[in-house]
């Protein structure tokens, strides 16, 4: 795509996500000091802190303007029960419970310094059904490396893609742990943006725990011969989902919804 398209694009979807899109932009193109905080206000109603000059403003025009998680046949209801893995500073995890409002969802993010962020977005947008956990999701509970990405790459945090890149010690729950401590019996809804880390989650699920996941919308990352689209659309198949709807982001990374 051309860049001045591009431009044209972002600033409009831009000007279709935020109220207050005029600081936007000028955050956007003034290189403010690092380790700033900005508060994005959603035409919504809601707001949320994040970083300029990180994914963090990307991440909201994804979600909130257009709506990546919620295509046509996986829109949320107003009692759905979601479970958002990966949950960053609480983009989705906001955007669900606003939608779920008679439901509820639960927020998993490992990194500190995003969890911190999402617990105040929680709090900020006065949300009452959202419940954040500062944990990873894994094929079992216990101790993991979490490897980072760089600083403006705030939701490039993986268990898996290594890369060389700084680390740290983050405690891992299996999504049988989630749903037992929150007494679910099923998830509409489950939501998962984790960097590879898919494949680990979904291969470790058991045949019950198949059954209560009515849909699934996630990013998928291809790492390897084994972990890619094409396995994961296989293993999605083989579990019994009749839809499965595929969108490419870039190449080896694709929205997937299933039900």
């Amino acid at each position: 795509m051309d860049i001045s398209i591009r431009r044209l694009r972002q600033g409009w979807l831009m000007m279709k996500t935020f109220s207050n899109w005029p600081q936007c932009l000028w955050h956007n193109y003034s290189s403010p000091p690092a380790g700033d905080l900005f508060e994005y206000k959603i035409r919504k109603g809601y707001s949320f802190w994040g970083r300029p000059g990180t994914l963090d403003r990307g991440i909201l025009m994804e979600i909130w303007g257009e709506q990546c998680y919620a295509p046509e046949g996986w829109q949320l209801n107003s009692t759905d029960i979601i479970v958002d893995i990966g949950a960053h500073i609480g983009v989705y995890a906001l955007y669900g419970a606003a939608q779920a409002s008679k439901g509820c969802v639960v927020a998993v993010e490992p990194d500190p310094e995003n969890y911190t962020l999402l617990a105040r977005n929680i709090r900020q947008n006065r949300i009452s059904n959202c419940h954040p956990e500062n944990l990873a999701v894994a094929s079992v509970a216990g101790t993991r490396d979490l490897f980072l990405g760089t600083p403006g790459e705030t939701g490039g945090h993986s268990l898996v893609i290594e890369g060389g890149r700084k680390s740290l010690s983050v405690q891992t729950i299996t999504l049988q742990d989630i749903l037992d401590k929150y007494h679910l019996d099923h998830i509409d809804c489950l939501k998962l943006d984790c960097e590879g880390s898919e494949y680990e989650i979904l291969g470790s699920l058991s045949p019950e725990l198949w059954k209560k996941i009515h849909r699934i919308v996630m990013e998928c990352h291809d790492v390897d011969q084994e972990r890619n689209l094409k396995t994961l659309q296989t293993l999605l198949k083989d579990k019994g989902y009749q839809i499965i709807k595929t969108q490419p982001i870039s190449p080896g990374l694709s929205f997937v919804y299933a039900r």
